[in-house]
């Protein structure tokens, strides 16, 4: 798959609310190759729990959250009210995550709650930077990428850019990705896909709303009460 993350990438998914940024991210992490699959959903998506329904755990509060006690491929990390407040120690959970899993894959769903006054944390820092070593794999998603730290930009391997209403947000992006085409706004539910190595933006009709049979008897053979992160999973599961 043309589209597909490969392992230890980064990638930035920008779009307004509704433009399809959130199917776009079930698509891909479904097929990613590093589980578990540790999902900060900061807004509280219902989606995520709708679509990946028995292949997740919701862990709902995160303070005394032990990443390595995973045992389903995806893990949806929910702050509580008083936790959402603070993007300090939600950043501080993703270091939490970074420095205990190897081989997984972080998925921020809005990045910019975890920015404080424009800036990245250690957190995703050190995902971004030192977690190609450890195999990680981070994908980050924004509505605003004018208040995100231009260091999650330069850190990207791809790009997908759905639908932005504010030009600061196309030109925020721009100052990253040498194509003017990507100033133009998609039909709804397509995006622009630039790669960096390929240094080539692309425009991308909508991503399908269904997973495929094989890929969810896939991720269902992970779910056998084991922690994944004890077990050889990487070496035996073929997903793509």
């Amino acid at each position: 798959m043309a589209l597909a993350i490969g392992r230890g990438k980064r990638a930035f998914i920008a779009g307004k609310t509704g433009s399809g940024k959130t199917r776009a991210a079930l698509f891909l992490l479904h097929h990613m190759r590093d589980y578990p699959v540790y999902i900060f959903d900061t807004k509280i998506e219902p989606a995520f729990k709708q679509i990946l329904g028995p292949l997740a755990e919701i862990v709902d509060g995160i303070a005394g959250y032990d990443p390595q006690k995973a045992k389903k491929p995806f893990v949806i990390l929910r702050p509580s009210a008083q936790e959402a407040t603070d993007p300090q120690f939600i950043d501080s959970i993703v270091f939490r995550v970074h420095d205990s899993v190897e081989g997984c894959t972080i998925y921020i769903d809005e990045a910019y709650q975890l920015h404080l006054h424009g800036r990245a944390g250690p957190g995703i820092i050190g995902a971004l930077t030192r977690g190609r070593s450890r195999d990680q794999t981070v994908i980050l998603s924004s509505q605003r990428p004018a208040w995100i730290s231009g260091f999650c930009m330069t850190e990207a391997d791809k790009f997908f850019i759905f639908r932005l209403g504010d030009l600061k947000d196309r030109k925020r992006l721009r100052e990253f990705i040498p194509d003017d085409s990507i100033l133009d706004v998609p039909p709804k539910y397509h995006f622009w896909h630039y790669d960096v190595q390929d240094d080539d933006a692309t425009l991308y009709k909508p991503f399908p709303l269904s997973i495929g049979s094989d890929t969810q008897a896939d991720l269902a053979k992970l779910i056998d009460g084991a922690p994944i992160s004890q077990r050889l999973k990487r070496k035996s599961l073929t997903l793509l």
